[in-house]
């Protein structure tokens, strides 16, 4: 596995652009259909994050969609994408540079957690989960949404819906459901993951 692959400052350079284009317009619509399954499995959560929040796009939707959140909060390990979000979102969301593999957040406290085509560039996923697990409150869901289906090629990571599950497992986390948020050619392409403790 390539460790640029893997490397979240990656996204660096891509921050200013990351919203525009075809590629931006996807971002966009995968966003508010990841939206869709959290507000319904959560729809009233009031200590929101979302890991890996990139450009904001997410927070930006939940403060819409989660007036009575006391708390959104982003994280994102691309200073240059934690910059973008803070430009993007009101005062209501609050955005941090940090990595899922050790979340700069405290125990058991939030009972919605979100993250968005952002596990597969984790370094080291099963430690995102863990740390996922740590953060959040013992009644809390995790709505984890990426590429994943059967026909991708892992490359050593967790496209496949088994090997995601079983770092969930390892985690302490549990499937409750699975939705699938975008298809391509008639597969899944990008799948959401609804998971508890």
């Amino acid at each position: 596995m390539s460790p640029r692959n893997r490397d979240e400052s990656s996204f660096d350079g891509r921050a200013e652009s990351y919203d525009s284009g075809r590629l931006g317009r996807w971002h966009e619509l995968i966003v508010g259909r990841v939206a869709d399954v959290a507000t319904t499995t959560a729809p009233v959560p009031l200590h929101v994050l979302d890991v890996g929040c990139g450009t904001g796009g997410m927070l930006v939707e939940l403060t819409l969609r989660l007036p009575s959140a006391l708390e959104i909060v982003g994280v994102d390990a691309s200073l240059p994408m934690v910059e973008r979000a803070r430009q993007r979102v009101d005062g209501r969301a609050h955005v941090i540079q940090g990595r899922a593999e050790a979340l700069p957040l405290p125990q058991q406290h939030f009972d919605l957690v979100v993250t968005t085509l952002s596990f597969d560039h984790w370094s080291d996923p099963a430690r995102g989960l863990s740390e996922i697990a740590r953060v959040l409150a013992d009644d809390g869901v995790v709505v984890l949404a990426d590429l994943c289906g059967w026909w991708l090629r892992t490359r050593g990571r967790a496209r496949h819906r088994g090997r995601l599950l079983e770092q969930a497992r390892g985690a302490g986390l549990e499937l409750d459901r699975r939705a699938t948020i975008y298809r391509i050619a008639g597969l899944p392409l990008v799948q959401a993951f609804v998971l508890t403790k």
